[in-house]
């Protein structure tokens, strides 16, 4: 048996018995979005933008102009069987969620009971307003839509909600006329309460655009996009930043340009613009997802997604892709690499040099 065989099985012995014995964490926060690719199946020739990511991850909803839907621009949600498995085709889910108007910056709560969304429909405060719509499980349609009320909305253009899981605390963009595009937050005390008068966020507004907030779980990170200066891409387009804090009870810091957030990210790219990003409920956990639009103007785009990876701090035989444990996808990394010799095949994709 080959040397390099022999490895292997080693490797793969010891990591099993650690895995029977127990994982090795690693610390959750000191990773890096990487693997920025179309989301898989989602791919299309439309205009497909907005995204927002059930909390289990078998659901998507976004906004897009494809035909067939009910009007304007519409929500389309799209399913799939187990994450990582690519999603099914894209389906309108109707009224009373869309309308001939426009409906767009879709934000589904973290038990998939309310659709917080924007809409121009009329009967509002202004502009667009942002809405909610509910339903009484998950395995129902929505049947309700409400008006969020003057706390948030406004004679200005309100749109991408992002609710905190306890539904408390929203995000929110709002336009202005010449001022642009700011970031807002509205709080209640209770969920059925109307929410407070919005206001700007401390430290996270510019003069340029800054606009569609996205909160994490834990309400300590909040991904946006701004047309903000120094960027990687074309001058004045858009690109995600993100800013954090320790405490919910603190300012958020000035926010950095997301390439250069924790270990150093790869999203920005320098020809493309990225923007409407969605940070997965169970960030940061190590293969948790940003989902965002890419297009080379705001009238071309597509949905994108990044994955958060957190290098393992410890040397753990057996974990062949560096997460930290030892399970079943070093055993199908194992398999694949079967018989692999790359003293007569260095060119082979799993051979990389040191």
């Amino acid at each position: 048996m080959k040397a390099h065989q022999n490895k292997w099985i080693t490797i793969f012995a010891v990591g099993l018995a650690v895995l029977l014995s127990g994982v090795v964490q690693a610390d959750l926060r000191q990773g890096y979005f990487t693997d920025v690719k179309p989301v898989p199946g989602l791919d299309s020739p439309y205009q497909d933008r907005g995204p927002s990511i059930s909390a289990d991850g078998l659901t998507i909803y976004f906004c897009s102009g494809r035909d067939g839907g009910e009007g304007d621009w519409d929500i389309w949600m799209s399913t799939r069987r187990a994450v990582g498995a690519s999603w099914g085709a894209p389906i309108n889910p109707g009224p009373p969620i869309n309308s001939p108007a426009w409906e767009a910056s879709p934000h589904i709560s973290a038990d998939g009971l309310r659709l917080y969304f924007q809409s121009w429909r009329g009967g509002g405060y202004g502009q667009g307003d942002i809405y909610v719509a509910e339903r009484a499980s998950t395995s129902v349609p929505f049947v309700e839509v409400h008006n969020l009320g003057s706390g948030v909305n406004s004679p200005a253009n309100e749109y991408t909600p992002s609710v905190s899981p306890d539904e408390l605390t929203l995000y929110l963009s709002r336009g202005e006329g010449a001022d642009g595009f700011d970031v807002y937050v509205a709080t209640r005390s209770l969920t059925r309460a109307p929410f407070d008068s919005a206001r700007r966020v401390a430290n996270v507004n510019s003069s340029a655009n800054d606009k569609y907030p996205s909160i994490s779980s834990d309400g300590l990170t909040l991904f946006l996009d701004s047309h903000r200066l120094p960027n990687t891409g074309p001058s004045g387009y858009e690109e995600l930043w993100v800013a954090t804090r320790s405490s919910c009870c603190e300012h958020f810091s000035t926010p950095v340009n997301l390439n250069d957030f924790g270990l150093g990210s790869s999203v920005n790219g320098p020809t493309a613009v990225e923007f409407a990003p969605c940070i997965s409920r169970d960030w940061p956990a190590n293969g948790s997802k940003l989902y965002f639009a890419v297009g080379i103007s705001e009238s071309d785009s597509d949905l994108y997604e990044a994955t958060w990876v957190v290098p393992c701090p410890y040397y753990v035989a057996g974990d062949l892709n560096d997460d930290c444990r030892v399970d079943f996808l070093d055993v199908a990394s194992f398999a694949a690499n079967w018989l692999i010799d790359c003293n007569t095949t260095p060119e082979d994709a799993a051979c990389v040099p040191k």
